[in-house]
């Protein structure tokens, strides 16, 4: 099965062709630091740190994070292998080979996956939450690691599997 519409596919194309004149070298090391931020190995090891370090209220968001982050994970797999829908650009060879294709976006789903689990708990972090996934899911963008529709569909489904995979497991 290919990515489904034509019309997505060319839209998302000119976004990221629009988006690519406004690059700059300033530009592109900033979003690289930024991007890290919803990189899964970084989250591995807070999760891990969070697990250990803290006790209560703080070791349940931890394991709803934890569940939600491996029903995401699985969620990005099977639909990456379903559509196949290649990277706008890809270089060298992927650590997991569902990682070389797009949609939707890892990076996004887990930077709202999170906003949509922490913010109920800390409300008063909603903001700076938001603006992290926001930027997260731009700089994904800007670095035309994935097109317009994989950060809107990582959003929704990392914004949804948080509010209810956390609702159903606790």
């Amino acid at each position: 099965m290919n990515f489904p519409s034509s019309t997505i596919i060319k839209a998302d194309h000119y976004i990221n062709e629009s988006i690519n004149c406004l690059r700059t070298s300033r530009g592109n090391t900033v979003f690289k630091i930024i991007t890290t931020f919803g990189s899964g190995p970084l989250w591995c090891i807070i999760y891990g740190f969070l697990f250990l370090a803290t006790t209560g209220k703080e070791t349940q968001i931890t394991v709803q994070l934890i569940l939600c982050e491996i029903i995401g994970l699985l969620s990005i797999i099977i639909i990456r292998y379903m559509t196949r829908r290649e990277r706008p650009t890809f270089y060298g060879a992927a650590l997991f080979p569902w990682n070389r294709y797009s949609f939707p976006s890892h990076h996004s789903l887990r930077a709202f996956l999170i906003l949509t689990v922490v913010g109920p708990y800390y409300r008063h972090l909603i903001p700076f939450l938001l603006i992290a996934a926001l930027l997260i899911a731009f700089s994904r963008l800007y670095l035309s690691k994935h097109y317009l529709s994989d950060v809107l569909s990582g959003a929704l489904i990392g914004a949804a599997v948080g509010f209810y995979g956390g609702k159903s497991l606790f």
